[in-house]
């Protein structure tokens, strides 16, 4: 797996300009504004797609034909996938609270919150749902539908989270809201991670035996 995590890391340093500009922009945003939500989720755009990326160049003039002559399994390089992805969303997390510490020390009229952090965990928490959905459907079809396939799901989810909040306000929450306020933290917390890897785990599951049925 070690050589498969070089090779993607490789690939990527071909946009090293581009991580440079869009953590640049991403400072910017967090020193001219205190509004950290934006400036967060442009950051890590680049770092949740990271693994998505690798796959086309994987694809490109029969690529696999030749990876898979090497000494892997296709078991393997899925899981190495995987793996890949969830470092970039960790590095996208770690690097998300870097930028906002730093700038907490630069401007005193900004102060790192508690909801700032839950905000970042709570980001990488649905950029792996995302990719659990994204990797599939990428080994299945391919990068220039699985481009397609990523502007639904995005628009998907911009609908369905428009479509909740306007519910929301046209319904009594409190009972809702009380009721959940009562709820650790940290339980919460702990329930969301769980689903969440109960998702990307069936997501591999279902990744693997795509890979295992492709022809080259």
């Amino acid at each position: 797996m070690k050589g498969l995590l070089l090779k993607d890391l490789s690939i990527l340093k071909t946009q090293g300009r581009s991580f440079v500009i869009i953590i640049a922009i991403a400072m910017f945003m967090l020193i001219a504004g205190n509004n950290t939500t934006f400036a967060v989720i442009y950051a890590n755009i680049l770092f949740v797609t990271f693994g998505i990326t690798t796959l086309s160049y994987d694809t490109h003039d029969n690529g696999y034909a030749f990876l898979f002559t090497l000494p892997i399994s296709r078991k393997l390089y899925v899981a190495e996938k995987y793996v890949f992805s969830l470092l970039s969303v960790a590095t996208g997390v770690i690097l998300s609270f870097v930028l906002m510490l730093g700038v907490s020390f630069i401007k005193d009229d900004y102060v790192l919150t508690t909801l700032d952090l839950t905000f970042v965990i709570g980001y990488a928490l649905g950029s792996i749902i995302f990719l659990s959905i994204m990797l599939p459907v990428n080994l299945k079809f391919g990068p220039e539908k699985g481009r397609i396939a990523m502007i639904i799901v995005i628009a998907v989810i911009v609908a369905s989270g428009f479509s909740i909040s306007k519910v929301a306000e046209k319904m009594d929450l409190t009972k809702v809201y009380w009721g959940i306020r009562e709820i650790k933290p940290m339980v919460v917390m702990c329930i969301f991670v769980l689903i969440v890897f109960a998702i990307l785990s069936v997501s591999c599951f279902i990744s693997c035996n795509i890979m295992k049925k492709k022809e080259f």
